[in-house]
């Protein structure tokens, strides 16, 4: 069998800031319904928290424009403009202003730089990874007990499965304690 390297070419995203996205240092939120106690404003339906460098969508959010904490429950949506990076969980925590938090029950996407040279796999998809929870650091997401591919999904042909995947989007994966799994092999000549 022909196992391909395990580093990936990808095309990077244009990454664009939306033209109606707030000015740096404002941020905006929306809901249904709206409840301020004191530093702390309840959201709730239809969430919506939105600055300069990201958005997060939400059934329900709590945020304290103190901390800039904004612990959120419900079909969470996230993406950052600039890093090209989408994730979607069941909750989680994030912090507006120093752009780290948690997302449980993630799914995400997050593109990687183009690389061209000889015994590298070239494609257009951005990886996609899956884990338990996942940690994102300003620039990083580390993901908990998942998986990683850069197939289409849902039919991957491949998946890495690893309890601990570090990826630096528009840069690198690498995964720790990983097992390669060949799914759905495509035809890829006819005989």
């Amino acid at each position: 069998l022909f196992a391909p390297k395990l580093a990936f070419a990808q095309s990077k995203p244009v990454a664009a800031v939306p033209k109606d996205a707030p000015p740096e240092g404002t941020t905006r939120i929306y809901s249904v319904t709206q409840d301020s106690q004191g530093e702390w404003t309840y959201l709730r339906g239809n969430c919506k928290i939105e600055t300069n460098v990201m958005v997060l969508y939400a059934d329900e959010i709590d945020y304290n424009s103190k901390t800039h904490i904004a612990v959120f429950r419900g079909h969470i949506r996230f993406e950052h403009f600039i890093n090209g990076d989408k994730i979607q969980a069941s909750h989680g925590k994030y912090n507006l202003e120093t752009e780290d938090g948690k997302f449980y029950d993630v799914k995400g996407t997050s593109p990687v730089k183009s690389v061209e040279r000889p015994g590298i796999l070239p494609t257009l998809n951005p990886f996609y990874f899956e884990g338990k929870w996942a940690e994102r650091h300003k620039d990083r997401y580390v993901v908990h007990d998942g998986f990683m591919t850069d197939c289409k999904m849902p039919k991957p042909w491949w998946i890495m499965k690893a309890p601990y995947f570090d990826i630096v989007p528009d840069d690198r994966a690498i995964a720790r304690g990983a097992i390669f799994e060949l799914k759905h092999v495509p035809l890829l000549y006819a005989p």
